[in-house]
């Protein structure tokens, strides 16, 4: 379980001066160029329901000493504009709230998106469908004003029968 963070740089939202909460969580991601992994980024993850993909900032990839592959270039519209990103495949950690930062609660591998344009969105990492909610069940509330991830089998053991009916896609949901 995570509370949502105050977005101190968003402006003008509410016309009563009310403060922006997000779904932020703290992530860590790992890479080759990292000699000792305790010293991998803690980065803020805004968990992003609408992104099909995972997306990072180009200063991530150059502090993990990934190198996104060129040929995996693609054009995806974000902050109102299209943007390049390439992709690697890096470790992420997800540590339990309010416990040791060393915990570890879960990692796992996928592939990440880094811009290769210069653009500096508000958070460090986007966790989108492809990358966190396939390796995850999630639930968003705003009147709790939290998260709450769960390994995925928690979904599935829940909905199990519903989800096979619904969709029969995915051999792992049957």
């Amino acid at each position: 379980m995570y509370p949502f963070v105050e977005d101190a740089g968003a402006h003008g939202y509410y016309e009563e001066g009310g403060i922006v909460l997000r779904p932020v969580i703290e992530v860590q991601m790992l890479g080759p160029g990292l000699t000792d992994p305790s010293q991998a980024p803690r980065l803020a993850g805004i968990v992003d329901s609408g992104s099909e993909r995972s997306l990072a900032q180009q200063w991530v990839a150059r502090a993990i000493g990934v190198t996104p592959d060129e040929a995996s270039e693609i054009t995806v519209g974000i902050g109102g504009q299209n943007r390049r990103v390439r992709f690697a495949d890096v470790a992420l950690r997800v540590s339990p709230f309010g416990l040791d930062p060393g915990a570890v609660f879960h990692e796992w591998t996928s592939r990440i998106g880094f811009f290769v344009d210069q653009w500096q969105p508000p958070w460090s990492l986007l966790l989108g469908h492809r990358g966190f909610f396939d390796e995850f069940t999630v639930t968003v509330s705003r009147l709790a004003q939290a998260l709450a991830i769960e390994q995925s089998a928690v979904f599935e053991g829940r909905f199990a029968a519903e989800v096979a009916e619904v969709d029969s896609r995915d051999p792992r949901l049957r």
